[in-house]
C-alpha cells in the first residue's frame, strides 16, 4: 500500500507537470487513472476540476471541485476554485458562499478577497465589494488588480476622485496594466477632463501598442474618425456592464429606442401581421427581443459580448443566441430573414457599407430592417462627412448617407423618426429611427 501511494503522488507530480505546461490531454489522462485507482483522491479531483474549468466545462468543474471539499472542508483554496466556477455560471450567492469559506479558513486569502468583491460588484452591492476589495488590499498590498477593482467600484458609487486615485495607485504598482490605463483615461473622460484623458491614453498606447481600446478612445478625442470600432473595444465595454446595463440604459439614460421602433414598424403592418424569421443584431439583453417578439414566429440574436448574451439567455425569448461578430455571421449562414433588428449597434459602426451588404445578401424579398443611428447634424458635423466618430466613441452618421446606402442596397426608407435616443452627461442624444424595406 505504501509503494502504491508513492505511485501515486508521483504520477500527481507528473500530471501537475503536464498540466502547467499546457499538456492538458496528457494531464488529463492521469488524474483520471488517479481516480480510478483511488476514487477519494482530494487533489486529483481538485486539479482536475481546474483543468475542466479552464476549458470552460463549468459543469464538470463545478462537480469535481465539490466532491474534493466535501471529502476536505477545510480545503480552502478548493473552496476559492470553486467559487470561481460558480461565478463562471452565473451563480453569484453560491460563488459568494464559496468565496467566504474560504476567508474563513484563510483569513489572509488575498485572491478570494479580490473575487468576493467581484462577486459582490456582479450583484451591484458596491458596499460590500468595496469592503471586500480593501481587505484584499491589506492581505496584499501590492495587488495592482484589487485596485483597480476598488476603482470599478467607486466609480460605480459616483466616487470619481477616489476612483482615479485607485487606479492611478493600480497602475504605480503595475505600469504595464492596460485594463488599469484604459480605466483611468475613461473616467477622466467622464469628469470632461479631455486632455488628462488623452495624455491617459497616450501612456496606455506607448506601454502597450496593442491595446485597441485605448487606440479607439484617443481616435475620438483627438477628432479622428476610424471605419468602425475595434471588437475588443466593444465586447470590453459590454462584458463590463451587462449585469447593470438595462438598469443604466433604460432608468438612467432613458433609452427607448427599442419600443419607438416597435411602434414604428407596427404602423406599416396589416393587423395580425407577423414575421417567420427575424435576427437581432447586437442583441445585448434583449431588451429589442422583448419589443418585437410578440409579433415574430422565430427570432433569433448575435452579440459580440458573451456577458450580454448570458442576460438575454435568462429572458428566454430567443430561439437561437449566438457570440460573435454580426457580419461574420450573417456571411456565413444559410439562413434567410424577413426582419432585422439593430437598436444600438450601428453607432458602434462607421462605415456601415459592409453591413447594409449583408443585410441585402440576407433578406426575403419585401424584409424589413430596423434600426437607429444618431444623429449629425449641421453645428456639430463637418459638412459632407458621412459619418463622425465623436468623443464617446460612438458614432454618429448624416440621413443623406443613409439615405445613399439605401438606394444602393435596394432599400425603401418608410419611416424615419428623429428623436432623444438617450441622455449622455444631462443633455439629450438625438437620434434617428429607421424602417427600411428591402425592394427585391
Amino acid at each position: 500500500m505504501k509503494d502504491h501511494a508513492i505511485d501515486i503522488q508521483e504520477a500527481l507530480g507528473l500530471a501537475i507537470k503536464y498540466h502547467q505546461s499546457g499538456r492538458l490531454e496528457e494531464a488529463e489522462s492521469i488524474y483520471q487513472q488517479i481516480l480510478k485507482i483511488s476514487p477519494n483522491n482530494i487533489d486529483a479531483l481538485h486539479l482536475l476540476g481546474i483543468l475542466a474549468y479552464g476549458l470552460k466545462e463549468f459543469e464538470s468543474a463545478a462537480e469535481l471541485i465539490n466532491k474534493a471539499v466535501q471529502l476536505n472542508p477545510g480545503y480552502a483554496e478548493a473552496h476559492y476554485n470553486l467559487g470561481k466556477v460558480y461565478q463562471e455560471q452565473g451563480r453569484l450567492d453560491d460563488a459568494i458562499a464559496s468565496y467566504q469559506r474560504a476567508i474563513t479558513i484563510n483569513p489572509g486569502y488575498a485572491e478570494a478577497q479580490n473575487n468576493l468583491g467581484n462577486a459582490f460588484l456582479g450583484q451591484g452591492r458596491l458596499d460590500d465589494a468595496i469592503d471586500s476589495y480593501q481587505r484584499a488590499i491589506a492581505a496584499n498590498p501590492d495587488d495592482s488588480y484589487s485596485y483597480c477593482n476598488l476603482g470599478n467600484a467607486l466609480r460605480e458609487q459616483g466616487r470619481l476622485d477616489d476612483a482615479i486615485a485607485s487606479y492611478r495607485h493600480a497602475i504605480t504598482l503595475n505600469p504595464g496594466y492596460s485594463k488599469a490605463r484604459n480605466s483611468l483615461g475613461y473616467i477622466l473622460q467622464e469628469q470632461g477632463k479631455l486632455e488628462e484623458a488623452t495624455v491617459a491614453y497616450r501612456y496606455a498606447l506607448e506601454k502597450d501598442p496593442d491595446n485597441s481600446i485605448a487606440a479607439h478612445m484617443l481616435a475620438a478625442l483627438e477628432g479622428q474618425t476610424t471605419e468602425t470600432a475595434p471588437q475588443r473595444y466593444v465586447r470590453t465595454l459590454f462584458d463590463y456592464c451587462a449585469k447593470r446595463f438595462e438598469d443604466q440604459l433604460v432608468r438612467k439614460l432613458e433609452y427607448r429606442s427599442p419600443t419607438l421602433l416597435r411602434q414604428a414598424l407596427d404602423s406599416l403592418l396589416k393587423e395580425g401581421q407577423r414575421f417567420q424569421n427575424a435576427i437581432d443584431l447586437g442583441c445585448g439583453t434583449g431588451l429589442s427581443g422583448v419589443a418585437f417578439r410578440p409579433i415574430v414566429n422565430r427570432l433569433s440574436g448575435i452579440d459580440i459580448s458573451p456577458n450580454m448574451i448570458e442576460e438575454a439567455g435568462r429572458k428566454e425569448i430567443y430561439d437561437s443566441l449566438q457570440v460573435g461578430d454580426i457580419h461574420d455571421f450573417l456571411r456565413e449562414t444559410d439562413e434567410r430573414y424577413d426582419l432585422f433588428i439593430a437598436t444600438d449597434v450601428l453607432v458602434y459602426i462607421g462605415n456601415l457599407r459592409p453591413i447594409f451588404s449583408s443585410v441585402q445578401d440576407s433578406s426575403l424579398s419585401g424584409a424589413y430592417f430596423v434600426f437607429l443611428t444618431e444623429s449629425m447634424d449641421s453645428t456639430s458635423s463637418p459638412q459632407g462627412k458621412d459619418y463622425l466618430l465623436r468623443q464617446t466613441g460612438r458614432y454618429g452618421h448624416s440621413l443623406s448617407y443613409i439615405k445613399s446606402l439605401a438606394r444602393e442596397y435596394n432599400f425603401e426608407i418608410t419611416i424615419c423618426q428623429q428623436a432623444v435616443i438617450r441622455r449622455h452627461n444631462e443633455e439629450g442624444i438625438m437620434g434617428d429611427h429607421l424602417v427600411l424595406r428591402y425592394l427585391m
